[in-house]
């Protein structure tokens, strides 16, 4: 006899040891980025985050966040074929639906896991797919690369000289920018950046793993987030740090404004950014959730990992 109950934060253990077996370690999780990812993110939705229990344990899980999002749904190797996960998405669908019209996405939520169904995970693909849900076009990419030889790139005499006239800096931040750094995301690039960014500077007491590119000392009009093994923050690009290695970083997400691209800025910002990831002691270092896999080639990064995007419209 299988129940379904509302998950709460008491069974973050469980659902860790679940979620590895489940996964067979492609995506080793433990309980500080559940708690992050889940118990403590304020997009996550309870009546659409629900656990199914057999004869008292937990086997299977689904994880809703506003707005419309499936973050995860997995069911212990033994109990699949049961129905189990097509009664997880049901009813986390009622849950976001109600009488309304809608469209739901797997992954790409706030304090996400993935940004889409990973590249090997073909059962869940197939799984989505007999449900009404769309792949869409391309991939979402974890790119990865070795800092054993990491040699900066040297900067084109043009584009050297292009910054220098403009009088751009690269440096960590400081609590002196913040206000700065907010402006330039928030006027250039999504709520989510912007949601992200000001969620570690509440998280973390010293901002100077943020980079930022300051024109005339003041304005920032570039940045970039770095990670490594003294982040309080777990960001997406160092979820998986336990495959990247003991002494890990990351990096993203990473822009430039609008008014300073094309002037070979970010490829700049790109450089200094691994170069003070690789100053921390890291050894190797993981970019995640991109399609840019020819810009990141150029300093050294392959494709790690995949994801497909799906989602349904109702």
């Amino acid at each position: 006899m299988i129940h379904y109950q509302t998950y709460t934060a008491a069974e973050g253990e469980k659902i860790v040891d679940l979620w590895n077996r489940s996964f067979n370690g492609d995506f080793p999780l433990d309980l500080r980025l559940w708690q992050q990812n889940v118990d403590n993110c304020k997009r996550t939705f309870a009546d659409a985050s629900i656990v199914a229990v057999r004869d008292g344990h937990i086997v299977g899980a689904i994880v809703g966040k506003n707005p419309n999002k499936v973050s995860v749904i997995f069911v212990a190797p033994e109990c699949r074929r049961l129905g189990i996960a097509t009664e997880l998405l049901a009813r986390a669908e009622v849950a976001f639906t109600g009488e309304l019209e809608t469209s739901i996405t797997v992954g790409q939520d706030d304090r996400h896991f993935f940004p889409g169904i990973p590249e090997n995970a073909v059962e869940a693909q197939s799984f989505f797919t007999a449900r009404g849900y769309t792949g869409g076009d391309g991939w979402m990419n974890d790119m990865f690369r070795s800092l054993a030889d990491w040699r900066a790139l040297p900067a084109r005499p043009d584009v050297a000289e292009n910054i220098q006239a403009r009088q751009i800096a690269l440096v960590p931040c400081t609590a002196a920018l913040v206000p700065s750094l907010l402006e330039h995301v928030a006027s250039n690039f999504s709520e989510r950046w912007l949601r992200d960014t000001r969620d570690r500077i509440s998280a973390e007491p010293d901002p100077g793993e943020i980079i930022v590119a300051v024109e005339h000392g003041e304005n920032v009009v570039g940045f970039a987030h770095t990670f490594s093994t003294r982040s309080i923050v777990v960001g997406s690009p160092i979820m998986w740090r336990s495959l990247i290695g003991t002494n890990y970083g990351g990096l993203g997400p990473i822009g430039v404004s609008k008014d300073h691209r094309k002037i070979g800025l970010g490829l700049e910002l790109l450089n200094f950014s691994i170069t003070r990831v690789a100053e921390t002691g890291a050894e190797a270092m993981v970019i995640d959730w991109t399609g840019l896999v020819d810009f990141y080639g150029k300093v050294g990064f392959h494709v790690w990992k995949r994801y497909k995007p799906y989602g349904k419209t109702f």
